[in-house]
């Protein structure tokens, strides 16, 4: 790099004020980020592909006015508040679940007693089996019944279904706001529809099934499909939940279930990936194991938004709060993934590059050359309520930036990789200097300008 001349410091911004310890109850950070911890007296399963993410009871539903993290979420919103299968008026026992990969999860069901039209048949049993994949911006449910009766079954299955659409810092903290139009449309045969609109921020949920379900209604919230079961013979269905916004094209729908055919393959591109990385042969088996999760849990981090190539993508900092963007933590996943991959630095660094602040802007505590902490798409973000478009308030992701870029190299030697990224660099560093020690005392300080900021990040 050329060389380099110590710029003209900005004004200090250190306080005057005496430090002082806060009184009992005193909020030391703004309102919106007063967290409030949810609780969960049971487990929750987790799937994800890259920001679009799902999270339920260990019986696989989404609570009806459940306080919690619950739902179907995608570009920071909540677009499936409640989910709860029943199968004539009542929900069936959760007999086992599985995480299968970090994108698809199964559950297994039972329903006893159920009441068929000749009144009650205690010897009538139903077994459920629930399979969920997720995609960018979309979730596959395979839904799948089979009765042990002696003679034919006729159940009604009911899919209880809510959509909020809730900001996700409106669940991270419990703080509600609703200041919009939200109505449901059943399109018919086999399409429900929920839109949520607050001026030019739009959200919308589409539900439909790929496999022809005689008799599908939509009535008191819930999907309504009579279903004949005959002893021996499976009955199936696949919907397919498309998670959109305003700009989005809608997508077209599956011929026929991947499931059920067979051709699903959740794990194809990341077992591609895992090919791809480095390779140890360890003594201790042990170790092989570790590292093989290891590579499959940071694969589950891939922000498949945010992604330049195959091997050159950007780690989110996790699941369920944090997939998105990160300055800091994006950093360090890559820093620790060089033995595995370096090119997902360069994604990483490519990803902070394009977002690398050329404004001052106290708002976001944004200053030239500042590398981001967070980019948020929600509604929260969209009007403001907080700064995260990007927010720039953090201490040590313009540093952590070359320190990756510095740590590819050593890993590489591949200069000419990382020559897109030189004015980049240099805009970190001129950051260091003119904004990051502002007292001139040789040490990085910071103090966040926004009123919405963080207090220490």
């Amino acid at each position: 790099m050329k060389q380099r001349e110590r710029v003209a410091r900005a004004k200090s911004a250190r306080s005057t004020t005496p430090a002082r310890l806060l009184a009992v109850g005193e909020q030391h950070m703004a309102p919106w980020r007063t967290l409030i911890t949810a609780v969960h007296p049971h487990p929750s399963v987790k799937i994800n592909h890259g920001a679009t993410f799902l999270v339920t009871d260990q019986q696989g539903a989404i609570p009806s006015g459940s306080a919690g993290e619950y739902g179907l979420y995608s570009a920071d919103t909540r677009f499936i508040s409640r989910h709860e299968l029943r199968l004539n008026g009542r929900r069936p026992d959760s007999v086992a679940s599985v995480r299968l990969s970090f994108r698809h999860a199964r559950w297994h069901m039972i329903a006893d007693n159920i009441s068929g039209p000749g009144g009650d048949m205690r010897e009538a049993r139903v077994a459920v089996t629930v399979d969920r994949l997720i995609s960018l911006h979309q979730m596959h449910e395979d839904l799948a019944l089979h009765t042990y009766a002696r003679a034919p079954v006729t159940v009604l299955l009911e899919i209880a279904l809510e959509s909020d659409f809730a900001d996700l810092f409106e669940v991270r903290y419990r703080s509600w706001q609703r200041r919009a139009d939200l109505n449901t449309w059943w399109l018919g045969p086999n399409s429900l529809e929920s839109r949520y609109q607050n001026q030019d921020f739009v959200r919308r949920c589409l539900i439909r099934t790929l496999t022809e379900a005689a008799g599908v209604t939509y009535a008191n919230g819930a999907l309504r499909i009579p279903i004949d079961l005959v002893p021996g013979k499976e009955w199936r269905t696949c919907m397919q939940y498309d998670l959109l916004t305003a700009d989005d094209e809608l997508p077209p729908l599956a011929e026929r279930c991947a499931f059920a055919s067979g051709e699903a393959d959740p794990m194809r591109q990341a077992r591609s990936w895992q090919l791809s990385v480095s390779h140890i042969e360890p003594a201790d088996i042990r170790l092989q194991f570790a590292y093989e999760r290891a590579l499959e849990d940071f694969a589950a981090l891939r922000l498949h938004e945010q992604e330049a190539s195959f091997d050159r993508w950007m780690p989110a900092a996790g699941l369920p709060w944090f997939m998105a963007l990160f300055g800091r933590d994006s950093l360090i996943a890559s820093i620790q993934a060089m033995v595995a991959q370096p090119a997902v630095a360069l994604g990483t660094l490519e990803n902070l590059a394009r977002w690398q602040s050329d404004v001052d802007d106290p708002e976001r505590d944004a200053e030239p050359g500042k590398i981001p902490h967070e980019l948020r798409v929600g509604e929260w973000a969209h009007f403001g309520i907080v700064p995260h478009r990007p927010y720039y308030g953090t201490a040590d992701a313009t540093a952590l930036y070359l320190l990756l870029l510095a740590e590819n190299f050593r890993w590489t030697g591949d200069a000419p990789a990382l020559k897109p990224f030189q004015h980049a660099a240099e805009r970190c560093l001129e950051w260091i200097d003119r904004y990051g020690d502002r007292d001139g005392d040789g040490f990085q300080e910071y103090a966040p300008r926004s009123p919405k900021g963080y207090r220490n990040q």
